[in-house]
């Protein structure tokens, strides 16, 4: 046995959410996000962190001050809790009844990830990471440095430099050459981006932990950062679908290596059964046979994201402006927009209009208005009827696509469980959380 001292909490964080098929199955609840606010305590004013209700507003009652949190997944949340009498803090699991998972193998716990696959690691001070169940129950302590959260059926563990697949009873199922360092350590569809560290190149590995995407490419997953990317990498992924870049350019393989999309393109995004791509400085779309549906003629596009509509910028009557487009790239109407994000696959969309300042408001898929462009900062609530907004100077709620105020304006910040948020009100730091923190034994800090 190690001895360990307890030098920080580190939360294991799933702040994405992949669904259907075989994608890690974390289930993100979109029920509850974490908010933090302003409470008096005498004459000292103090911000803690609670759970919202996105529906109706109301706070999860929960026994203490919460310090730090993750989103709800897989039933539970990760949560440091500050004692309310003693000011001590301690690392539990909270259920969305508010009520914490009591188990000796939840106590005084050192680190821990969030559940996902029915399965989390939990660490006491002084032993390895174990595997629990939902009902806290230790399944297993698996001998190992650090552990990072289950996906896909298995975890990868890192024992000194030895990375190791261990399946949710703690089975070893394959230990990792150590010339492949994960993109990140997370499986999807049956394997995990890694960089062979004797080329630089990259591609994938299977659960065996033997090489199915040839190491051969300069780039992978996204043509952008990898890391921020992460939940857009793994939904293509779950499709089968993984984007590839080598000295001519981005294309498309499948999990098996097999050229889906030739490296042609300076820009290429997956768009459900779609590729959008860049020829010289304008955009258009390829099917997935790689042939050209709509010309590139747009100076910015948004994803149809397996709709039928997709926002598009163009150059008319000398101005940029974005306008509602079909398959077929035709204007759907005359209506246009400053600035335009993706349809949802609910057909909505969040735009500013042409002219008349910055609001923000949400258009349906023949671009009328759904909530008034009123907002200065609005942003949806994943692929629910429901958006973040600035209610009040400083002051953030929720409304829904009616512009009903579902959560008052009573939040210096309300947390949405993605990576792709960048502003503060919006986003965690990773100096703070940490988007994939392991559970680890001896509180250190690693850097994916």
């Amino acid at each position: 046995m190690k001895k360990i001292l307890p030098t920080c909490l580190i939360l294991g964080s799933l702040l994405l959410a992949c669904d259907g098929g075989n994608t890690p199955k974390e289930s993100i609840d979109m029920d509850y996000l974490l908010a933090r606010k302003s409470v008096r305590s005498g004459y000292t004013d103090y911000s803690i962190y609670v759970y919202v209700n996105t529906k109706d507003g109301s706070e999860l009652p929960v026994e203490g001050h919460i310090s730090l949190g993750t989103p709800f997944s897989d039933g539970f949340s990760l949560a440091i809790i500050q004692d309310e009498n003693t000011k001590q803090k301690s690392l539990q699991y909270i259920e969305k009844n508010g009520k914490t998972l009591k188990s000796e193998a939840t106590e005084d716990l050192f680190s821990a990830t969030v559940f996902n696959e029915g399965r989390a690691w939990a660490t006491k001070v002084g032993e390895f990471p174990a595997i629990i169940d939902k009902s806290g129950k230790q399944i297993k302590i698996v001998e190992c440095d650090y552990a990072w959260p289950f996906s896909d059926g298995v975890a990868v563990t890192k024992s000194f430099d030895q990375l190791t697949i261990v399946d949710v009873n703690g089975k070893e199922l394959a230990r990792i050459d150590d010339k492949y360092q994960p993109l990140f350590p997370r499986f999807c569809n049956g394997v995990m981006l890694v960089k062979n560290t004797e080329t630089g190149l990259f591609g994938a590995i299977d659960k065996k932990g033997e090489e199915v995407v040839p190491c051969i490419y300069k780039q992978i997953g996204d043509s952008y950062d990898p890391i921020k990317a992460y939940t857009i990498i793994m939904e293509n992924m779950n499709k089968g679908k993984l984007l590839v870049a080598d000295d001519n350019g981005w294309g498309a393989v499948d999990l098996k290596g097999r050229i889906l999309i030739p490296t042609n393109y300076s820009y290429l995004s997956i768009d459900e059964d779609l590729y959008l791509f860049q020829a010289g400085d304008l955009y258009g779309w390829l099917n997935d046979k790689g042939k050209v549906i709509i010309e590139p003629m747009f100076v910015q596009a948004q994803a149809f994201n397996g709709g039928k509509m997709a926002g598009a910028m163009s150059v008319l009557n000398g101005q940029y402006v974005y306008q509602v487009i079909d398959r077929k790239g035709r204007p759907v109407n005359d209506e246009v927009y400053e600035n335009m994000m993706a349809f949802s696959k609910r057909g909505t969309a969040v735009a500013t209009p042409f002219g008349r300042g910055t609001g923000w408001g949400v258009i349906d898929s023949k671009g009328k208005w759904l909530v008034a462009p009123e907002h200065e900062i609005l942003w949806p609530i994943g692929d629910t009827p429901m958006y973040v907004c600035e209610l009040e100077r400083g002051k953030y709620g929720i409304i829904d696509e009616a512009g009903k105020i579902c959560v008052p304006a009573a939040y210096s910040s309300i947390i949405l469980p993605t990576a792709s948020l960048y502003r503060d009100s919006f986003s965690y730091s990773r100096s703070t959380i940490g988007l994939y923190r392991p559970a680890a034994s001896d509180g250190s800090w690693v850097e994916e």
